[in-house]
């Protein structure tokens, strides 16, 4: 039996998921620094190739009438975004990875040393575990209603930490568990994550962004996104909407800075991935500690097997 919601102590599982953040910080900025930085950079080397590739298209077309051909011009698009595509896709599947490896070394309320060790659990089973992450995936999609899509967040929200914790569970087995789990502790699991959410997507990154706009490098980060958009139609988008009598103008400067606050944002919740797990991991330690002892006591009990055999 798991425990029952009584003895789940809320703010208790986020403060510890908190310690644990805050503790190894460092090791898991560095961890996230490619797979985060990564897929920001590579969103940005696309963008920037297609910036000087478009204003540069009629001094290319001028030189070689070859430029004006479409498929010429759709192909030469498409190889010098290849770049920015890889380095995206190789620092999301290592997020994708990152997500699995930090609910390991969230289990011991210690220093991380070698985080190695614990990615190379995920890529053992790499496999299943994408097979996971494709049927939550579905899940969500399947979910359109809000409510449907709320309750499916709240109840399948430990199914990477069963998956990881437990080395024997396949992916069917972690969401049964996890639908358990949360079924016996609801409303402990829902006011978690409740401020789980309001900490990491909501109060962290609005702070964040806010400290970062009051500063000279915000003016620096927001004047190529500017530029970029200026080669947008924003101008008869406008005059579009002013024959249609709608009160509404596109600013060049209010999208490029909303863009940046949100790109900053991002990185921060992105960032903060290591403390929602931390605390999804203090959940299933506190909610089940059923399934977690018995997932630990498997190794213990199958070599206390193997020494009676040499013994015979």
């Amino acid at each position: 039996m798991s425990k029952t919601k009584s003895e789940i102590s809320v703010f208790g599982i986020v403060l510890r998921g908190l310690k644990t953040y805050l503790y190894n910080l460092d090791t898991f900025l560095k961890y996230l620094a490619f797979p985060v930085l990564g897929m920001i950079f590579g969103a940005f080397l696309l963008f920037l190739i297609n910036y000087f590739y478009v204003i540069n298209l009629d001094n290319l077309q001028k030189m070689n009438a070859i430029f004006s051909n479409v498929a010429v011009v759709l192909t030469a698009i498409l190889i010098l975004t290849l770049p920015g595509f890889l380095i995206f896709i190789k620092a999301f599947v290592d997020y994708i990875v990152a997500y699995g490896a930090l609910n390991s070394m969230c289990v011991n309320e210690k220093r991380i040393v070698d985080v190695n060790s614990h990615t190379e659990i995920i890529k053992r089973r790499f496999i299943p575990y994408c097979w996971l992450i494709i049927l939550l995936s579905l899940i969500f999609l399947l979910c359109i209603v809000p409510p449907l899509i709320i309750a499916a967040l709240i109840f399948l929200s430990l199914s990477v930490q069963i998956f990881v914790l437990e080395e024997n569970s396949t992916p069917f087995e972690a969401i049964k568990k996890s639908c358990l789990i949360v079924k016996n502790n609801f409303w402990a699991v829902f006011w978690i994550l409740i401020i789980i959410t309001v900490i990491s997507y909501g109060f962290i990154p609005y702070l964040i962004s806010w400290a970062v706009a009051k500063t000279p490098v915000f003016g620096y980060l927001t004047y190529p996104v500017e530029r970029y958009i200026s080669l947008l139609p924003i101008n008869d988008i406008n005059e579009i909407f002013n024959e249609l009598n709608i009160s509404y103008t596109f600013d060049v400067i209010l999208i490029a800075e909303n863009i940046v606050n949100s790109v900053i944002s991002t990185i921060v919740i992105m960032f903060m991935l290591p403390f929602r797990c931390a605390c999804c991991v203090e959940i299933y330690k506190a909610s089940g500690r059923d399934f977690y002892n018995s997932s630990k006591e498997i190794p213990e009990k199958s070599k206390e097997k193997s020494k009676k055999g040499r013994n015979k």
